[in-house]
């Protein structure tokens, strides 16, 4: 499993969110983050003017905030867990046939996919509820800083518009949770959820909030390998492992996937850990790799599943390497 050739400055921006090695051995017990519970959505759309694997599709990515989290790298839409997402007010705003829709194989609680929808909401407009809101773009917005500013005011939204969060429309796609030596680390369980359009329905304005997103952009997974091995974008592992499974897929099999509303099936959580081999070659191998900490014992001495960039004279080439694992990942 390759990807495309890239000049080197990409390369970085893939381990960046992880320090140097020699600095992490050099520190004195340094603390582990307490891991975040945060989940996001993976939003598709059809594009009319692409065709074939990974073109006939959009995916809405947002810029962050070169200040939060992840500055200015490009990521899907979502953020952490509140307790007001589990709140079982909930109960009585989703409709039980939702409800039994969302859970038909629960690996994660209902909370999850309504924080997944919420911070959608709140960071670019997009509403996966059910039905719409039905009011002006004015009190959308004020809403979206409502919820921006407490949680709560997501339930508050829901109870007085009469909409609930579309709980059957996101189903679950992968987890990752963020290395071990990096400062801020997230549990974060990414969902897919299919729009009819990339276009904003009449009466809905679909933008980056301005204060966690900077910029929303709709790319096909092509487009968006293409613009990060050309260094227009910047983004991590999760970006690029998700963005390359996608470039395998059409639009009609994510169609069918969400429609079916069943989990990918083995899904695991996936922490990834940076690797160097004899001959200088940077990697990130996750979980199922020989060289993983989780797999070392148990996995065959020749499985692969990681994340190689290889240095040219003018370039680097990054490839995602699955080999005598039985599963991807």
């Amino acid at each position: 499993m390759s990807t495309k050739s890239a000049p080197p400055a990409p390369s970085a921006t893939l381990f960046s969110h992880i320090p140097d090695a020699k600095k992490q051995a050099a520190a004195k017990a340094p603390a582990v983050a307490v891991v975040k519970p945060a989940a996001s959505v993976i939003v598709v759309a059809p594009n009319a003017a692409g065709t074939g694997k990974g073109n006939d599709f959009k995916v809405l990515m947002l810029k962050r905030n070169a200040r939060g989290p992840f500055g200015g790298m490009h990521v899907f839409p979502g953020g952490k867990i509140d307790p007001a997402d589990h709140s079982n007010d909930w109960s009585s705003i989703i409709s039980p046939t939702q409800i039994a829709r969302s859970q038909a194989n629960p690996t994660v609680s209902l909370g999850w996919k309504v924080a997944s929808i919420r911070e959608t909401f709140e960071e670019c407009g997009v509403q996966l509820f059910t039905p719409p809101l039905s009011a002006s773009a004015d009190k959308v917005q004020e809403w979206r800083d409502k919820v921006h500013h407490k949680s709560t005011n997501f339930i508050e939204m829901c109870k007085s518009s009469g909409v609930a969060p579309a709980v059957e429309r996101v189903v679950y796609w992968s987890n990752w949770i963020t290395p071990i030596v990096v400062p801020k680390r997230f549990d974060t369980h990414f969902f897919v959820a299919v729009l009819p359009s990339a276009d904003a329905p009449s009466g809905q304005q679909h933008a980056a909030d301005g204060k966690e997103t900077l910029s929303m952009d709709w790319f096909t997974p092509n487009e968006a390998l293409d613009a990060f091995y050309k260094g227009t974008i910047k983004f991590i592992t999760p970006q690029f492992v998700n963005l390359t499974e996608l470039s395998r897929m059409t639009f009609a099999d994510l169609e069918a996937f969400v429609s079916k509303g069943v989990e990918r099936p083995g899904i695991r959580p996936i922490t990834p850990e940076q690797a160097k081999g004899p001959d200088g070659t940077t990697f990130a191998v996750m979980p199922g790799d020989a060289l993983h900490s989780w797999t070392k014992n148990t996995a065959p001495v020749n499985a692969k599943n990681r994340v190689i960039t290889i240095k040219h004279k003018n370039r680097d080439e990054l490839q995602w390497v699955c080999e005598n694992m039985g599963s991807k990942l």
